[in-house]
């Protein structure tokens, strides 16, 4: 009975400890928030705020701007490189249907059938060797990222993800409901990297999903 008159009070205080600790954060955050909002929204004084989440980043190495820059780089060299490999495809078909036309030509036809086969091999040839250098380029961008986030060890302290529902209503529009995230350092001080779950940028999700998967592939 007289242990449980000691350990109580002292787990009561750590209890009130973290509540007033949560409490600080959120009002914080909201703080921080509030400031990037007003110089990022064209008609601020339409904002609304609706809810703020705080909670920890479980996926630390979203809190490396290396990390995230250069994934994002290497994402996109991917994607540079994917698109490249279809225009090479595409020119071998065009060659290949060029050489055919001139094997079948006759005539005044042959030397036109000779020229687009030139041009068609021409082509070929040129995107073949850019197409090397992409995926040259592409492999030193993983090579880099791997060091990049191999190299992020564990933050001794916590670094926050922050959810946050909104209404607003951009110049000319009706009011929507948007909901940002913010990944913020642990003093609540500095955005790391935030992002709209309806962003138009395709690599936003794409470098968060491929830096939470990595390594699981």
């Amino acid at each position: 009975m007289k242990l449980l008159k000691i350990i109580l009070p002292i787990l009561l205080g750590v209890f009130m400890t973290q509540c007033d600790s949560s409490k600080r954060r959120e009002a914080k955050a909201e703080d921080l928030i509030r400031r990037h909002l007003f110089e990022t929204l064209d008609n601020y004084s339409t904002y609304e705020k609706i809810s703020i989440e705080v909670d920890t980043l479980r996926e630390y190495h979203l809190s490396s701007p290396e990390v995230l820059n250069s994934a994002k780089d290497y994402l996109i060299s991917v994607y540079k490189s994917e698109v490249h490999d279809e225009r090479v495809a595409d020119l071998k078909d065009r060659c290949g249907s060029a050489a055919v036309s001139f094997s079948i030509s006759h005539g005044n036809a042959v030397y036109n059938a000779m020229q687009n086969y030139a041009y068609a091999s021409q082509e070929l040839e040129k995107a073949q060797k850019d197409q090397a250098l992409l995926r040259t380029a592409t492999a030193t961008k993983k090579e880099y990222f791997d060091s990049i986030y191999n190299s992020v060890t564990v933050p001794e302290n916590n670094y926050w993800h922050i959810t946050h529902k909104f209404r607003y209503a951009d110049n000319g529009s009706d009011t929507r409901i948007y909901t940002y995230h913010y990944i913020v350092d642990p003093e609540v001080k500095e955005i790391i990297l935030s992002w709209d779950e309806n962003d138009d940028d395709p690599y936003t999700f794409e470098t968060i999903d491929y830096i939470r998967n990595y390594g699981n592939d």
